[in-house]
């Protein structure tokens, strides 16, 4: 039986996903700033890796079956587990990061308190919300168009939150 990541069937909707997906270099530059100079980076719901850091050790944890298939070869081998268990010792990891994932757990306090729990630096969150993104009509385009589509929504801009 094939795992669903929180509110979407991968299984189903997914086929193809790594295909489509497309790295922002200008979003992967802010993540890879906010990192900071951390050597390894936890990536929590790694899907296609699109922002993951190639110069750090990277643990990937990812909760479907159907997204580990479709990760491309290069990229180091994702664990399965959900966010709110992730299956490391307390300060495993220089830097922790989800993108584009929050809103699909089934709990987020948990999967962030395991986050910062698993972190010894910065744990970097990129997120956004679903209310605004169905507005705007890009659901169905999504990954390919929601960084340009997203980038005339925003109120603020991105700001480190530190715990």
């Amino acid at each position: 039986m094939t795992q669903s990541a929180g509110d979407v069937d991968y299984a189903r909707c997914g086929i193809g996903y790594a295909g489509r997906r497309r790295t922002d270099p200008s979003i992967a530059a802010l993540i890879h700033e906010a990192l900071g100079s951390a050597q390894t980076a936890l990536n929590v719901g790694v899907s296609a890796g699109s922002y993951e850091p190639a110069e750090r050790h990277v643990v990937a944890v990812e909760p479907s079956e159907s997204m580990i298939a479709q990760r491309p070869s290069h990229l180091v081998p994702a664990t399965r587990a959900m966010a709110g268990a992730l299956p490391l010792g307390d300060g495993t990891v220089d830097a922790s990061m989800a993108v584009i994932t929050v809103h699909q757990w089934p709990d987020p306090t948990a999967g962030l308190a395991e986050m910062r729990r698993v972190t010894r630096g910065p744990v970097v969150i990129l997120t956004f919300d679903p209310t605004e993104w169905a507005s705007c009509g890009c659901r169905s385009t999504y990954p390919s168009s929601l960084p340009s589509r997203l980038a005339g929504t925003h109120r603020s801009p991105p700001s480190p939150l530190r715990w």
